[in-house]
């Protein structure tokens, strides 16, 4: 039988939310709320304080002044250290604090609540009583969706503080509401309160928490190892920070929805807690949910795979290069190699590919190296470029004082200083900068090719 939350609080059409909010709850989580107007974000936050019974402080984020948080600052009497004057509004003593229109404050309001959502202290003094910070905003305007902004006041986030937010749920106005929750709010009192204990709600979650086999933790750690690099390829990057959270949260969502009775699949839970998780969209990148489901569908699927496999071991690299580094050192077979390959050649620039390709084709000339023909005509076209810049003659005509003319006599100058004693290395960056310049006209400088020549070789040896 099922346990409901917010139906319980009075809040209809936010079923969905419940196993979230309890997990927050559970493990003292901050929570940051996205929604529109009106759509009960404060009001969700008020009624679960109430219902936990803590001490409660409301601010309205953009209308605050520091000391409405701190109170105001006087010399002790030896004039010594600050003490504070409090009113009954600062935040000493709250236990349950709600941030609210974060996305509405000035830049040095939102610095100075930054240590209080992240380490629970102001001015450096830890908030001792402080269980629960939560924060709401509506949609930022100025994210990357080209659309006429509904909240012209509402900005962004910093990453960095919306990093911070454990949960970020998206609190759905009204209209995207079922008839049946509009119907609950406007009569408010077709359902029949039965009354709950969050607290010991909360309590059994922490104790389900610790009770998780060691299996279904390992899983969890293997599908977010191979999730990172497909949310970066989504361009949803992740810090170490928010691949902690994503740990911590699916152990406390998927407890939760069990203590809740919604008899959840952990797999399907994973997914759940990336939608609960993510800080992009406070930040101003709108998410792409299909991107996530792609990826969290090839993560269940990679994470099927014995970790020590080849596949495995490749997919836990993010570097294209060092993906197809690993396959040959693991003698992966000829189609895996291929596909790899052409996805590296497909993500480099083009003064990328001759450095990479310059380490790459004595390789697959050598040994049973095997890789698709069509692979191997493109690279050996840049392979046979190389070769033409190092023997070859070439000529062209270049107006002086261009940019093209100052770039040959750099190059001519480089030449110049080079003699047969010189590395293999060097003549080799030589006949990679004459082929860009003159068979792709190009104006790459020598000194790029060297950086560029110097970090490729960095990547393919410290991959491991």
């Amino acid at each position: 039988m099922n346990t409901y939350i917010t139906r319980e609080l009075g809040l209809y059409g936010l079923d969905h939310l419940d196993a979230a909010i309890l997990a927050a709850l559970s493990n003292n989580s901050t929570l940051l709320m996205i929604g529109p107007h009106g759509s009960a974000k404060t009001l969700l936050a008020e009624k679960v304080s109430e219902i936990v019974h803590l001490d409660f402080r409301h601010y309205n984020t953009s209308l605050l002044n520091y000391d409405d948080l701190a109170g105001y600052p006087v010399p002790d009497n030896e004039n010594k250290t600050l003490d504070f004057i409090q009113t009954p509004g600062t935040i000493w003593g709250a236990e349950f604090i709600l941030l609210d229109e974060i996305s509405r404050a000035r830049p040095e309001i939102q610095n100075k609540v930054f240590p209080i959502v992240y380490e629970h202290k102001i001015q450096g003094i830890k908030l001792e009583s402080l269980k629960h910070c939560w924060a709401a905003m509506n949609p930022p305007s100025d994210t990357e969706d080209d659309f006429e902004p509904l909240y012209s006041g509402s900005w962004s986030l910093d990453m960095a503080l919306a990093d911070r937010f454990q949960f970020i749920l998206e609190v759905p106005g009204y209209s995207h509401l079922s008839q049946k929750a509009k119907r609950q709010i406007l009569l408010g009192n077709d359902v029949k309160r039965k009354g709950m204990d969050l607290l010991t709600l909360t309590q059994t979650v922490n104790e389900f928490i610790s009770s998780i086999p060691k299996n279904e933790q390992t899983w969890i750690a293997e599908y977010l190892i191979n999730m990172n690099p497909l949310l970066e390829k989504a361009g949803l990057t992740i810090s170490g920070r928010r691949a902690r959270y994503l740990f911590e949260n699916i152990l406390s969502l998927y407890s939760a929805e069990i203590i809740l009775g919604q008899n959840p699949v952990l797999e399907e839970t994973a997914l759940r807690t990336l939608q609960f998780s993510l800080p992009h969209s406070a930040a101003g990148k709108p998410i792409d949910k299909s991107k996530v489901l792609l990826a969290h569908k090839k993560s269940v699927e990679l994470t099927k795979l014995d970790i020590n496999s080849p596949k495995a071991q490749i997919n836990r690299l993010t570097d294209p290069i060092q993906k197809v580094e690993k396959a040959l050192q693991l003698g992966v077979n000829k189609t895996e190699l291929t596909k790899l390959i052409a996805d590296s050649f497909a993500s480099l620039n083009l003064l990328e590919r001759y450095c990479w390709i310059d380490h790459l084709f004595p390789r697959l000339i050598q040994g049973d190296v095997k890789v698709s023909a069509s692979v191997l005509e493109q690279i050996g076209e840049i392979q046979s470029n190389i070769v033409k810049g190092a023997h070859e003659d070439f000529s062209a005509s270049i107006s002086n004082g261009t940019t093209r003319w100052k770039v040959w006599q750099r190059l001519n100058d480089g030449i110049s200083k080079t003699d047969l004693k010189d590395s293999d290395q060097l003549i080799t960056h030589i006949a990679i900068s004459r082929a860009l310049f003159f068979i792709e006209e190009e104006n790459i400088e020598l000194d790029n090719v060297h950086r560029v020549s110097a970090d490729i070789e960095e990547r393919i040896k410290t991959c491991n």
